[in-house]
This record gives C-alpha cells, sequence and structure tokens, in this order.
C-alpha cells in the first residue's frame, strides 16, 4: 500500500492495509504447508489449493464491509490478470510505475500467479511462466487503465476496462491505495 509518511492513514486506508496483511499471511501459511513450490504442483492440485482458500480470503473481506466498492489506484511494478465477469481469465498485462490502475473493490481471491522475475524476463508481448507464487488478489470492477506517460506527466492513453475485472496479485511490486480525486 502506498501512503505520504508525512500524514496519518486514515481508518480506511489501515483497514485495508490490515486486509491485505491477512490475506498474504493466509496465502504464506497454505504455501509453508506444501511438500513442492506451487509451480510444482499439477493443475488439479493448484485448483484443489485455491478452492482450500477462497473461502478464507471472503471470510476476511467480510470483516471489513466499508471496503466493498471502494475505488483504488495501483501502480507499480507487476502485472495485472483480466477476467470476464464471471471470473475466467482471458489475459494479463503487466504494469510499470507509468501505468495507473482504477476501478471498485469488489471481491479477492487468491490465484498462483508468476513471479516478478518471470515478469523481468520478459520479452515482447507473453510473459514466460518459469515460476509462479500463490498470491492473494484484488478483484476490482468499472476499471479503467491509464498509460503512457508524457514528459508532463499527462497520460496518452486510457482504456475502459469496465466489461472486465481487473486482478491486481499482491505479489508483485504495486502500490495499492484508496484512490483520491
Amino acid at each position: 500500500m502506498n501512503y505520504n509518511h508525512n500524514r496519518t492513514l486514515s481508518d480506511t486506508e489501515l483497514q485495508l492495509q490490515d486486509l491485505f496483511s491477512a490475506l498474504t499471511d493466509t496465502a504464506h501459511r497454505y504455501v509453508q504447508a506444501l511438500p513442492v513450490d506451487v509451480f510444482a504442483l499439477d493443475e488439479l492440485q493448484q485448483t484443489d489449493l485455491v478452492d482450500k482458500i477462497n473461502p478464507y480470503f471472503r471470510f476476511e473481506l467480510g470483516q471489513y464491509p466499508n471496503l466493498h466498492n471502494l475505488t483504488l489506484h495501483a501502480t507499480g511494478t507487476g502485472m495485472m490478470f483480466v477476467s470476464d465477469l464471471d471470473g475466467n481469465v482471458m489475459g494479463a498485462e503487466t504494469m510499470t510505475d507509468d501505468d495507473v490502475v482504477t476501478g471498485d473493490f469488489t471481491d479477492v481471491c487468491v490465484l498462483p500467479t508468476p513471479t516478478i522475475e518471470c515478469l523481468l524476463a520478459q520479452e515482447g508481448e507473453s510473459i514466460p511462466i518459469v515460476d509462479q507464487v500463490l498470491s492473494p488478489i484484488i478483484i476490482l470492477e468499472n476499471g479503467r487503465l491509464k498509460t503512457g506517460k508524457d514528459a508532463f506527466g499527462n497520460f496518452q492513453t486510457e482504456h475502459d476496462l469496465s466489461n472486465f475485472q481487473v486482478c491486481l496479485p499482491l505479489a508483485h511490486y504495486l502500490k495499492i491505495a484508496v484512490d483520491r480525486p
């Protein structure tokens, strides 16, 4: 979570930070109990693991009802998944500090996600998946992606992602915060 160290965090920002920490701790505990790395699990084993953890994630989110539909923004180094409204992943896009994603926080889940090292090894359009981490995912609806900052800090391109869910892995170097217009 990105914040200015010279100001006090609001209750909402503290709750968001607490939720992200609880989700990360839960995923970490499950990974610690695995006999092999997440990447070494076959698809069925990964699906079973996700199915075991997601109810805990939904419980954690339920502890913070005021965060539901809160508008968040994210920037940083990492990636975002884009899924249809039923949750079927349709693709992924890398992000940099010059990209900003905004959207309404609606849900959480856990997914095996390419590591940040995979993203750094990217050449061209594809992300090499040679390793994975089990990552909490923040799900946004009514999303927008702004890219292509010019020398004056203005964005050259804005994508309307409102027909999709935008999924942000907490395992990457993303700064996710309450959107302040």
